[in-house]
């Protein structure tokens, strides 16, 4: 059963601002800056998002971990005329929830994924659709490409996740031991925090990382924030030849940015991926560090993305 609980909803003003003959009325500015917050339901996943602009081009968009979907909504600013948004909050980020009495019992299956945006999509009568997402949400973006190749036109990854797996991340995420080895040190912060100061005073393995993992893990809550979404996301894994094999049967374009600066996501792997399917020219270097969506990024990766957009 599919539940659409409303925020804001302007649409109204949509089918009026259409029957004028002017092209510019008080009524489309007003459309333009306001944006429509909604919480889509399906099952037992409640998935909150942000829907902007009112053009034909549609617009998936995903932040990062640790974000919401305010944080994309910069990106396409300015192109509400020929393209809607819909900025999603990731599962326990913003207000869009994971079942908790799922929670480290049965994680987000892909399964799951295609059923909830099939619902979605019938909702809200999308046929096509662009998709962006940065980080973390660029996991969520590679699974819809994978599971709707037929309507996907084209997809942007901003420092994805997910290309390559990190074999501490494997460990930690997706193994009994490694579990173990971080629920202990969820129970006892005092080993926790000796670990992580002992590898900044170190300098092990380098100092931006180490800065990134202590400020992700400084606090027990933020530890268990860690654990509880690298859980909820650790059924969605990325098949690259299959991915490789729908790119060049379906044409879709894949437009990837990397910070140049970047020490916790590196290009390598999007770049093999490029040559792949003969798009290395839609990989793009920006002169930042990892966080593209984040005040010394954002504007450069809004530059970027927009080119695809005139």
């Amino acid at each position: 059963m599919n539940r659409i609980i409303f925020g804001h909803n302007f649409v109204g003003f949509l089918s009026s601002a259409n029957s004028r003959k002017s092209t510019k009325t008080p009524i489309l500015d007003l459309l333009v800056t306001m944006k429509k917050r909604t919480t889509f339901q399906h099952g037992d996943l409640k998935l909150h998002y942000i829907k902007s602009g009112y053009g034909s081009t549609i617009i998936l968009a995903f932040h990062g971990f640790g974000q919401n979907a305010n944080h994309c909504l910069p990106l396409f600013q300015g192109l509400e005329a020929a393209c809607t948004v819909y900025a999603f909050d990731l599962f326990l980020h913003g207000e869009s929830d994971f079942p908790a009495e799922r929670m480290h019992t049965r994680p987000l299956l892909p399964e799951e994924l295609k059923e909830l945006f099939t619902a979605f999509f019938r909702t809200e009568n999308i046929v096509y659709f662009d998709a962006f997402g940065f980080s973390l949400g660029a996991k969520t973006v590679l699974q819809l490409l994978r599971l709707f190749p037929d309507q996907t036109n084209k997809i942007h990854l901003a420092a994805p996740d997910g290309l390559i797996i990190n074999p501490w991340y494997r460990f930690a995420a997706k193994t009994r031991a490694g579990n173990a080895v971080f629920h202990f040190l969820l129970k006892n912060p005092g080993v926790f925090d000796f670990l992580l100061s002992s590898v900044r005073r170190l300098n092990i393995p380098n100092s931006k990382i180490s800065k990134f993992v202590y400020q992700a893990l400084a606090t027990q809550e933020k530890r268990q924030f860690v654990k509880n979404v690298w859980f909820v996301y650790k059924a969605l894994t990325i098949n690259t030849a299959q991915t490789v094999g729908l790119v060049l049967t379906k044409n879709i374009e894949i437009h990837q940015y990397y910070g140049l600066y970047d020490t916790i996501i590196k290009p390598r792997a999007g770049q093999k991926l490029a040559a792949r399917i003969d798009q290395i020219s839609n990989v793009k270097m920006l002169k930042t560090g990892h966080n593209l969506l984040g005040s010394n990024g954002l504007e450069k990766l809004t530059a970027a993305v927009r080119k695809n957009y005139r």
